[in-house]
């Protein structure tokens, strides 16, 4: 019989270094997702190195460390009265599915790879929150403060946005950063540099280049051609650095993510001229 049950919450111990390569004692917190003899799946929640995934191990390399609660409502607003320190901790070991944590203050709050999966989090203050590789999807977040949360790599499909404020408005960022001209908005690009450009791109004034965009605005680096404003290479610097148009009528496949540190990707582009 399995020392572990479904919901329990382990951590890697000593032992299972040099055995396994994540779920080591690099993996200070990960939950029990099935049970079979000695073998177990662990879903892992915190690593010291952002590794995540699911894992086949043996029971016998791990460490019991809590159990992952159905959430309480009252328990959290009780334990929100006296830290918010404690309120935090006690939603990293709940089940935060279907969680009612409206109106909530999880300003500040570290949720990082959070479940909150269809969680009322409507009118809740998530500023500046980590809510990095968290599960939001389907989450009710009307009139939501996500301003300065980290949304890098969360999942946000099917959630109820409407009236919520914070986020970075692409619109507002085209207009802020890009030169705007007749023909379309004006950005800058070096080629090589991080990745090889694709076979099909002509490197070349009037050449105009295609790739299939990545639309997820939670993630911040993804496929696409990723370009960037004029600032970006003063204060940075890059190899070679070209002039690109993206046209008025190309903008339906621009994407700005949320957590931008100022490059952007679209679908198409022209490329206009190297510039020193």
């Amino acid at each position: 019989m399995s020392k572990f049950e479904v919901g329990d919450l382990v951590k890697g111990l000593p032992e299972s270094n040099g055995l396994y390569d994540i779920t080591n004692d690099n993996m200070t917190k990960a939950v029990v997702k099935s049970v079979d003899g000695e073998m177990i799946v662990v879903k892992v929640l915190e690593h010291k190195f952002g590794y995540s995934g699911k894992h086949l191990v043996n029971e016998k390399y791990f460490e019991k460390i809590g159990h992952l609660e159905p959430f309480d409502r009252e328990k959290f607003l009780e334990l929100l009265k006296e830290s918010k320190a404690k309120a935090t901790e006690y939603l990293r070991g709940a089940d935060l599915r279907r969680a009612n944590l409206s109106y909530a203050d999880l300003s500040d709050a570290d949720l990082r790879r959070a479940n909150l999966s269809y969680a009322n989090l409507r009118g809740a203050d998530l500023s500046d929150a980590d809510l990095r590789r968290a599960n939001l999807s389907d989450a009710n977040l009307r009139g939501a403060d996500l301003g300065g949360a980290d949304l890098s790599d969360a999942d946000l499909r099917r959630a109820n946005l409407s009236g919520s404020h914070g986020l970075l408005d692409a619109i507002n960022f085209m207009e802020a950063h890009f030169e705007r001209t007749d023909e379309g908005y004006i950005v800058y690009k070096s080629f090589g540099e991080n990745y090889t450009a694709p076979e099909t791109w002509k490197i070349e004034p009037g050449s105009i280049i295609k790739e299939t965009v990545n639309c997820d605005r939670t993630t911040e680096r993804g496929c696409g051609i990723n370009v960037v404003p004029l600032e970006w290479v003063r204060r940075e610097g890059c190899n070679q650095p070209y002039k690109l148009l993206i046209r008025w009528e190309w903008l339906l496949g621009v994407v700005v993510p949320y957590n931008t540190d100022g490059k952007i990707r679209c679908s198409k582009a022209q490329i206009l001229e190297a510039v020193e």
